[in-house]
């Protein structure tokens, strides 16, 4: 198996977790999705938010993540395991049946594997649902894996995969993956002709979303300007505020998700650099003249606890060594 990414600010493994279910009884399959339709449905497609009810954990054999985590996943949700052939399959269930992983809940699904296959959240497809409550496997565009730039909007993209040649080695493979991932479950896809990376795009499951402005520059790169990105967000998704934020690092794939997470429609969590580091103040510009001034879909000013700072250790799994500190903001 090829080796995964390697950057700096942003090094946790990724699970991808999101609303998925098995469909060998259609009736109850589709009961299922409609109580997991957690907001009110309206005329237009919606994205959903990573707080909804997810009873599913995708994960790629031969795992890149400690074998103990996937044992506590398996306790409380359905796994969704990706192989590239029957003979992984196998091996597979040899291995969780010696971590006394329950085998009947885990859904196998046969895919070719590319160069970022254990990157499912990056390349992953997100829920949609429909206005009828049908549920869909949103299918972006992921054939370049994810470029590099540094802080400016129009900064040039620097790509992770290329040959001796300097030719940027395309991962169609894992483009892909979300069609055999849709016939496996039976579940639609819905064809995004954007880029959409996971990693790069967080919603609140109304109609808002955030991303870091590189993800503009790489549709640009693939041939999708600004007017038809944000136009067919609103369409396809039913994301009618896009936030745009600044990139937040001087070289690095600048993923959202490295900077800031949404913790429901109100609250935002924010990264802190380390002390004395020089992107201090990038981070607090992006807050006090970005985020601050935003509104939330309930037209309130996002949440914000004045001065209150506490730290979290966020653990890397692969490494055991501690990653960011973070701080709750809550603008």
């Amino acid at each position: 198996m090829n080796s995964g990414k390697i950057f700096s600010s942003c090094s946790l493994p990724i699970v991808s977790v999101f609303i998925c279910f098995a469909c060998n009884n259609r009736s109850e399959t589709k009961e299922r999705i409609n109580e997991a339709n957690y907001y009110t449905q309206s005329d237009h497609n919606r994205m959903a938010a990573e707080w909804e009810p997810a009873l599913g954990v995708m994960v790629v054999w031969p795992l890149a993540l400690p074998h103990k985590l996937i044992v506590e996943l398996a306790k409380d949700n359905q796994l969704f395991t990706l192989v590239p052939d029957k003979k992984n399959m196998q091996d597979a269930i040899k291995w969780y049946l010696l971590w006394r992983i329950d085998t009947s809940r885990v859904k196998f699904i046969v895919a070719k594997q590319g160069e970022d296959a254990w990157w499912v959240r990056d390349w992953g497809p997100p829920a949609v649902f429909t206005p009828g409550g049908r549920m869909e496997l949103g299918d972006g565009k992921y054939i370049y894996s994810t470029p590099m730039s540094g802080l400016a909007c129009d900064d040039s993209l620097r790509f992770l995969y290329k040959t001796a040649g300097n030719k940027i080695i395309r991962t169609d493979t894992d483009d892909q993956a979300t069609v055999e991932i849709g016939k496996a479950l039976n579940i639609p896809i819905l064809d995004l002709p954007f880029i959409s990376t996971g990693g790069n795009v967080l919603t609140d499951g109304l109609g808002t979303a955030f991303s870091t402005c590189i993800l503009a520059n790489e549709n640009r790169f693939n041939g999708t300007p600004a007017e038809e990105f944000f136009a067919s967000n609103r369409r396809l998704l039913g994301i009618n505020n896009y936030h745009l934020v600044s990139n937040f690092s001087k070289n690095d794939i600048q993923h959202i998700d490295c900077f800031m997470k949404l913790l429901d429609e109100e609250r935002i969590l924010v990264a802190e650099p380390p002390v004395g580091s020089e992107l201090s103040q990038v981070y607090e510009n992006i807050v006090t003249n970005e985020l601050s001034k935003l509104r939330t879909v309930f037209g309130r000013p996002f949440q914000k606890f004045l001065e209150l700072r506490f730290i979290l250790m966020i653990l890397d799994i692969t490494t055991g060594r501690s990653w960011l500190r973070i701080l709750i903001r809550l603008f």
